[in-house]
């Protein structure tokens, strides 16, 4: 699971792709709105990870289903979870049945 931290402005997402390719869409379901935004990215390290970055404003508790797509053959690179939270010791960090247990 990905761990943004909404108080961010940029966004970094780091992932192991199935494939490589140059310029991608990065698509984000919100679980609970279910609603997508679609992201065209076209600037993409690659360092045994793929590292994309993108401008969105998270809400804090918001969960999200990632999808990243080769935006040339419409090819599925990496599919995951992500979750926003400004909360630091991951560790420790629990939410059971919508409470926030540290």
């Amino acid at each position: 699971m990905v761990v943004f931290n909404p108080t961010d402005e940029i966004h970094s997402l780091r992932c192991i792709p199935r494939n490589h390719s140059e310029i991608v869409l990065l698509k984000l379901r919100n679980e609970l709105k279910n609603t997508t935004e679609t992201f065209e990215i076209e600037t993409i390290q690659y360092n045994s990870y793929m590292i994309l970055e993108f401008v969105k404003t998270f809400v804090e508790g918001e969960s999200s289903e990632i999808e990243i797509f080769d935006s040339i053959n419409d090819e599925l690179l990496y599919r995951g979870k992500s979750y926003a939270t400004s909360q630091t010791d991951l560790e420790n960090y629990k939410l059971t049945k919508g409470v926030l247990k540290v």
